[in-house]
This record gives structure tokens, C-alpha cells and sequence, in this order.
């Protein structure tokens, strides 16, 4: 490293990145990719989104872009995980976001105004359905269930992916979480959502 880096810590990895003009986001919930990049691909294949929003989260792996309403985890220069933002009830400055979604070579209307029914016509029933108490504001991917109102995640499993789908206390669609590996793949985990399925699911 050189000796800014020395002094700042490592450099922002999406420093480079150059967004190219035109290009309106998409995210396969069918390939589990977003622009084309699916989870376990290299994050430079989403260097075509631009320079991440975020510096001081990028330096973590945490690449976010608060204006196109989605982030993305990386470790090790590997996407782990897509976070898809629809409400920001939360206040952590993420706009809904402005891409398209596909599933099944079709696009599919997601929004603000997405209710738990909505989605489940659309993608099918979950692997599981958690009602717990409303998180706090998201400090990373791995916020921790706590608060005094309830609110709805639905787990989706496909292997080694899950879809973390969550809703607020008002019951439309806050965000979705793509990640590797699934967190349900953890017993501890899945005793602290009183999962009683078998695992993994069939």
C-alpha cells in the first residue's frame, strides 16, 4: 500500500469504477444476479454500475448505492450477498430502488406498496415465515432482531442461497437480502427464528 493508505487504511475498491451511461440496474431474481452479476462472480463484474456511494463502508466490503437503492456485500473481491431496498422506514438514506425486476424471464412489479401477499403470489410460498419484533437501523447485513413492534421476514432457501425477504410493521416490502451462504444453514440460527423444518429443505 502506499502511504495514504498506510495512514487512511485501504483504498475504496470501486475507486476506478465507471458507470455506464444509460444503464438502468436490473436484478434476475431467477439467477440471483444483479446488471449480470451473480452471487460467487467477481465484484468487478458490476463495475459498470459506478463508483459505489459509500467510501468508508466500500473499505469494508460493503459497496452501497444509496440513490439506486441497493447494496452489495463482497468478501475477498467475491459478491456474498445483494441488498435490494424498497422503503427506507428505517432512515439509513437508501432510495427505493430504480432498476427493473425480472423472475422467470418476466418482469415483476416491486415497490413501496408491495404487500406480503403480493410478493408471495409472485414467487410462491417461503421456506419459512419469521414474526418477530421490529430491528433497529441497520448497521450490516446481520442486524439482529429487537424492538417493541412486529414486523414479517420470509426466508426463501435455494441451496446455497437464501432470500431474506422483509417487510415493515406495516406490512409492505422494506427490502430484500440475497445471500451466500444461507444463514438458516446455521441450527443456532434456526433455533432463534424457532424454525422447526427440516433442513435443508427438500
Amino acid at each position: 500500500m502506499g502511504i495514504f493508505d498506510d495512514m487512511f487504511g485501504a483504498p475504496d475498491p470501486t475507486r476506478h469504477w465507471k458507470e455506464t451511461p444509460g444503464l438502468v440496474p436490473d436484478f434476475d431474481f431467477s439467477a440471483h444476479a444483479l446488471c449480470g452479476a451473480k452471487l460467487g462472480d467477481p465484484a468487478r463484474f458490476l463495475e459498470k454500475v459506478g463508483r459505489c456511494e459509500d467510501q468508508a463502508a466500500a473499505k469494508e466490503g460493503e459497496f452501497r448505492w444509496y440513490t439506486k437503492g441497493f447494496a452489495v456485500d463482497v468478501d475477498a473481491f467475491v459478491v456474498t450477498a445483494y441488498i435490494i431496498h424498497f422503503n427506507d422506514d428505517r432512515g439509513e438514506s437508501y432510495h427505493p430502488f430504480t432498476g427493473t425486476c425480472l423472475f422467470e424471464g418476466r418482469t415483476v412489479a416491486l415497490s413501496t406498496a408491495t404487500t406480503e401477499n403480493d410478493f408471495v403470489r409472485i414467487f410462491g410460498a417461503p421456506y419459512w415465515r419469521d414474526l418477530g419484533e421490529v430491528t433497529p437501523p441497520r448497521q450490516s447485513t446481520a442486524s439482529s432482531v429487537g424492538g417493541d413492534r412486529e414486523e414479517v421476514i420470509l426466508f426463501y432457501e435455494f441451496g446455497a442461497i437464501e432470500w431474506q425477504v422483509e417487510f415493515t410493521s406495516d406490512r409492505t416490502l422494506r427490502l430484500v437480502l440475497v445471500l451466500t451462504p444461507p444463514m438458516l444453514a446455521d441450527e443456532e440460527q434456526r433455533a432463534t427464528y424457532k424454525v422447526d423444518k427440516p433442513w435443508p429443505p427438500r
